[in-house]
């Protein structure tokens, strides 16, 4: 398994409250003052980007509407590699990422708006590769895993049957790859891991 963190950048500091509803339990950050509910707090945050991050922003803009009930939040999680253009564009003001922000989309918000945007890492999660159950193989290295989903430089050297792993199946053996959509911040990371 491998760790990677899970971002939220923000276009400024006052989004931030998208994310602060929740009371930390007791003795987590002493050095916080408690939160405490703003009169007069409307308008429309808009969060686009990564997929993976929808159970948390579903459960966030839910909890922070019920404090803020004129404050509309939509979500557009279609994948983290949507998230930097509709921040860098001003069309949202958060933008879930389950990978880091790349230097040039950092630089192109920082252009923009001439400070770099804010990120707030919300969680640390896992990523993992299985094979189906009755699949004989009983480990697999990072080099054969780079070999089975990256496009090596020789086409030849890419593993597409179970045989180049040193597994034999009965009849064909090829290799059936699943895995998240191009526009994922997972799908980026796992690329640059293998």
């Amino acid at each position: 398994m491998i760790n990677h963190r899970t971002t939220c950048f923000l276009s400024s500091v006052l989004s931030f409250l998208a994310l602060c509803l929740e009371p930390l339990p007791a003795g987590e950050e002493p050095s916080l003052p408690p939160y405490i509910l703003k009169e007069g707090i409307s308008g429309n945050l808009h969060a686009v980007g990564s997929d993976t991050m929808l159970d948390l922003m579903t459960y966030w803009s839910e909890a922070f509407c019920a404090q803020y009930p004129h404050v509309t939040i939509a979500l557009d999680e279609k994948g983290s590699n949507t998230a930097p253009p509709a921040l860098i564009s001003g069309r949202s003001q958060l933008a879930p990422m389950s990978r880091q922000m790349k230097p040039q989309e950092i630089a192109a918000f920082t252009s923009r708006f001439g400070y770099p945007p804010t990120e707030i890492v919300v969680a640390i999660d896992g990523l993992a590769v299985f094979v189906h159950r009755d699949n004989p193989i009983r480990g697999i290295t990072l080099k054969q895993l780079a070999s089975v989903f990256s496009e090596p430089r020789d086409p030849t050297a890419r593993a597409t049957k179970w045989s180049a792993l040193g597994v034999m199946f009965p009849v064909d053996g090829s290799i059936k790859l699943f895995g998240r959509n191009a526009l994922s911040g997972t799908h980026t990371f796992f690329k640059q891991q293998t």
